[in-house]
């Protein structure tokens, strides 16, 4: 559609009318919003560069009735039901509208679009046309940014500490974490003096500033329960900085979308404009390849403790332990109690030890409450959260999991590093759980504690299992095993998406009636 050329004038910041040149929809008033978009197409531009442009449409004077100018070449505006149509229709007349604009004008053009439809620009993502990285020049330092929330408390936490320290011990890199603004001053977990720590907004963050001032070469996001996980891909990409996206929770977990089926719908198209997509077990690579995602890849978590240097726990107490976030949904402290109670009846020795942040006082309280209903206080052990764990888990008998889910289970994990067996609720598609550990029924209390007592009662049982486990971590999850998988995704990603595509097709899959069932069976559930 033609626009036109209308004079007219706009109030200055020091009150004086300046005169400027507005360019319209022939028959209709052209507003503020239009102003803005168009003021670069104008001879007097450089006038109002410094103006505020009015709120109200009163605020502007327009000419005479009939007053028109030339017609001008058509500039490209988005239709007010872009959104409404289908992501593959609208797709290229969002991509027009972005090219028709200069470069640096595109970021702040396109990040209220993304602020407001999200999910929809997920869905248009493959439609889109991201500029191409800046190539990797041989010998050059190679800037790697880590963008975490927090590094407070939680597995994901530890684990991004982990591979923040891991990055920076090779001198071609260098490394940024990106934290909220609000966590300054909380580093629960070490961080290596070659690391950079830049504390930005905790909402959308301004990654053309962020990027202009500390240019990256590659941004590994893992943030995948936040919306803004998702934007920023789409920021990003818009920037043509190369992405990591990780899944740091199973694909069930849906959140912040509807339900899985949403997420799939939502993500799997954004994923795939991704550089890569690294997960943490075989059952969700399974699911992300069957949504087209074909540069996924099947990453587990840094190790907290490699196990060839970690000396296996004598398992010789009653402890039972505990660890993770008191999460009520999540983690389910309240169903470790229960659990315990049963198991005291039939164990009187045993203790439950629990270990990390209490961050939902809420929940602790309500736990609280109940362990003194019981009247078993005299045999839980509260510790909060604890640096270093290594106290905790060599006085430990066997570990308790109560999760409703993990993505990969970091205590998991790290007790069977030390030979502890483990007794957790079921999460069939979890990595963790394959060796070493007895699954019961999500909401089986008594399941669940019959499973501890026999163990506690059958110490050569409880030490074969623990044995096992620990041969699991050595043999599939030591340090080793994973940094290499790590080098290799990395060292693909720079050699560019070829060498990622090849590197993923090598990845073995889960048996195919295996993984249906089971993404079946949870996607059920988290309905």
């Amino acid at each position: 559609m033609d626009l036109k050329i209308y004079p007219a004038v706009v109030y200055a910041i020091d009150g004086s009318i300046v005169p400027v040149r507005l360019l319209g929809v022939p028959g209709s008033y052209p507003s503020p919003h239009e102003v803005a978009r168009h003021e670069a197409l104008m001879p007097e531009a450089d006038s109002i560069g410094k103006c505020v442009l009015a709120d109200s449409l009163s605020d502007i004077i327009t000419p005479p009735a009939g007053d028109v100018g030339e017609v001008v070449p058509s500039v490209p505006v988005l239709p007010d039901d872009l959104f409404s149509r289908s992501p593959a229709a609208g797709a290229p007349i969002l991509q027009k509208y972005l090219d028709s604009l200069p470069t640096e004008d595109r970021y702040a053009a396109f990040e209220p679009l993304v602020r407001e439809h999200w999910k929809w620009l997920c869905k248009a993502a493959p439609y889109l046309k991201f500029p191409e990285p800046k190539p990797i020049l041989e010998g050059q330092r190679i800037n790697i940014g880590l963008r975490i929330f927090s590094l407070t408390g939680g597995g994901a936490q530890r684990s991004i500490s982990l591979l923040a320290n891991h990055f920076a011990s090779d001198p071609h890199y260098n490394v940024i974490l990106f934290i909220d603004d609000n966590q300054a001053g909380r580093l629960d977990y070490p961080i290596s003096s070659n690391v950079r720590v830049e504390f930005i907004n905790s909402g959308i963050a301004n990654w053309a500033e962020i990027i202009k001032k500390l240019p990256q070469d590659l941004i590994i996001l893992s943030e995948h329960w936040d919306r803004k996980n998702y934007i920023n891909i789409l920021l990003l990409k818009l920037l043509g900085v190369r992405v990591l996206a990780q899944e740091r929770n199973s694909m069930f977990n849906h959140h912040p979308f509807k339900n899985y089926k949403e997420k799939q719908a939502c993500v799997s198209p954004l994923y795939t404009c991704c550089d890569a997509v690294s997960c943490l077990s075989r059952c969700d690579l399974y699911g992300w390849r069957k949504n087209g995602v074909s540069n996924s890849i099947f990453l587990p978590n840094l190790p907290t403790f490699d196990p060839r240097s970690t000396t296996p726990a004598p398992l010789e107490s009653n402890n039972i332990l505990w660890v993770g976030r008191w999460d009520p949904w999540q983690k389910r402290p309240q169903m470790a109690i229960e659990v315990f109670a049963k198991v005291l009846q039939k164990v009187p020795n045993a203790r439950l030890i629990m270990a990390g942040p209490i961050d939902n006082r809420r929940c602790y309280r309500r736990c609280l409450r109940r362990i003194q209903e019981l009247g078993i206080g005299h045999a839980v052990n509260i510790v909060g959260f604890q640096k270093d764990m290594v106290p905790i888990y060599a006085q430990g008998a066997l570990l308790l999991s109560t999760s409703h889910e993990e993505g990969w289970g970091m205590m998991i994990a790290e007790a069977k590093t030390f030979g502890l067996p483990v007794v957790s609720t079921a999460m069939p598609y979890l990595e963790t759980l394959k060796k070493g550990c007895i699954q019961t029924p999500r909401n089986d209390v008594d399941a669940t504690a019959d499973a501890i007592v026999d163990l506690l009662q059958n110490p050569e049982k409880r030490k074969q299992l623990g044995a096992d486990g620990r041969q699991d971590m050595l043999e599939n999850f030591s340090n080793e095993i994973t940094f290499a998988k790590y080098d290799a995704l990395m060292d693909a990603i720079w050699a560019g998406p070829d060498a990622v595509a090849k590197l993923c097709a090598a990845e073995p899959l889960m048996d195919a009636a295996v993984a249906e069932k089971i993404v079946a069976e949870e996607a059920k559930f988290f309905k």
